[in-house]
């Protein structure tokens, strides 16, 4: 527990083996990129990060065998590289947690065993590949550089059925079918201007059978307009070979 007292600068390296809570400071120098922290929590089923204060990392290892390895109810700022060497980070976004990526950071060793599972936050003006997941699958979406150094991004992966909340039936007539596995929420902040070039991806373990096997090529984006209530088709270019689909928006 870093007390509301504490100010903590790390330019080495900190491991956690236990809960982490941070009230105070928790940081590094300014333009230092030696701070790294490790959790590799012991002895407990998930290690949580929660706290009142934002939290900011330079490199950071998250190393836990579990599927629900890290609880995150803390703002977590991230600068470097996150290496997701193992375990499932789940954002508890109720419990005021977050997970950032600021201009620079990006995110290694992603995979099914190793994501987040819940909301992630990226700022700046460089093209992303959001380390998001649900159920144990990474099931990512990418977005090509925004304009500003301020926009703000964020990406969140669900492997559940978007009907009940946004009707299927509500679509507009060049769009057949709806994916009723899978949906993804990407939004930008509200005084985030201008269009990015959005990438999804689709996966056997997870999209359903009859939109991929035989017409793949003819797959759309599309996006559920709040104001309308309506499925919008947003258009697509398909890449066979790397199983994805973009298309500005």
């Amino acid at each position: 527990v870093n007390q509301s007292s504490g100010n903590v600068l790390n330019d080495g390296e900190f491991h956690f083996y236990g809960d982490y809570t941070n009230e105070g400071l928790f940081s590094y120098t300014t333009n230092s990129t030696t701070g790294y922290v490790i959790f590799e929590g012991k002895n407990k089923p998930t290690q949580t990060l929660a706290g009142s204060s934002p939290s900011f990392f330079y490199d950071a290892l998250f190393n836990r065998q579990a599927n629900h390895a890290f609880d995150i109810k803390n703002e977590i700022e991230n600068a470097g590289t996150v290496n997701l060497f193992n375990g499932v980070l789940f954002v508890d976004k109720a419990s005021n947690g977050s997970f950032i990526f600021l201009e620079g950071a990006q995110h290694m060793n992603t995979s099914d065993k190793s994501h987040v599972d819940g909301e992630v936050v990226k700022l700046g003006k460089e093209g992303f590949k959001y380390p998001i997941g649900d159920s144990g699958f990474y099931r990512f979406a990418s977005i090509s550089a925004p304009s500003n150094k301020s926009d703000e991004y964020t990406g969140q992966y669900f492997f559940e059925n978007s009907d009940l909340l946004y009707p299927h039936q509500n679509r507009s007539g060049v769009i057949e079918k709806i994916d009723d596995t899978e949906y993804w929420v990407v939004n930008k902040k509200s005084d985030t201007k201008g269009s990015i070039i959005l990438t999804l991806s689709w996966d056997e373990r997870t999209t359903p059978e009859g939109l991929i096997n035989e017409h793949p090529e003819k797959l759309h984006i599309v996006r559920w307009d709040e104001s309308q209530k309506l499925w919008i088709n947003q258009g697509g270019v398909v890449d066979l070979a790397n199983k994805t689909v973009s298309t500005p928006i």
